[in-house]
């Protein structure tokens, strides 16, 4: 082979990878619609502090995750979980009985993020139960010489306890 058939030869091997770089997959891969929840089987049970929700998985689920929104009525914090396709329970915490009725919308999405049809529900946490637990220790610090004495000193700590 001459040089110039080297060249050319080189050329049009570069020119083929240049034209496979700038050749990509496309980006348009769709999924279908999510399936559907059913509003029927939709249900909560309130807990302590939390509000645990329910829903039957629909037969062929074909979505990724459920999307599970709300707003915190004091702040007006949008509140935002993910529940796998896996899953036909979420408990949601960190909730408080004064809050009051607080609507949950529960919305099937693919793995693109489309979400499907959204379907809700009214729950209320319940009260948490307060305890306090009070925990004392008796303390006798001795010295010699010019040191300090204590005889007995009282440590009381307390705190509450959430029981869920």
């Amino acid at each position: 082979m001459s040089i110039n058939m080297k060249k050319i030869l080189s050329y049009i091997i570069m020119g083929i990878l240049g034209v496979t770089v700038f050749t990509a997959c496309s980006d348009d891969e769709s999924y279908p619609t999510p399936t559907a929840l059913d509003a029927s089987t939709l249900s909560y049970e309130a807990k302590a502090g939390a509000v645990k929700l329910k829903w039957k998985i629909p037969e062929n689920a074909n979505y990724k995750y459920i999307k599970v929104t709300y707003t915190l009525p004091e702040s007006g914090k949008e509140c935002l979980r993910l529940a796998s396709v896996y899953s036909d329970t979420i408990l949601v915490d960190n909730l408080l009985k004064r809050y009051g009725d607080i609507v949950f919308t529960l919305q099937p999405c693919s793995a693109d993020g489309n979400g499907g049809e959204i379907c809700s529900i009214t729950a209320q946490a319940a009260a948490a139960n307060k305890q306090t637990v009070t925990i004392s220790k008796d303390f006798k610090i001795t010295g010699e010489g010019d040191a300090l004495t204590l005889t007995k000193k009282i440590l009381m700590f307390q705190m509450p306890l959430l029981l869920i």
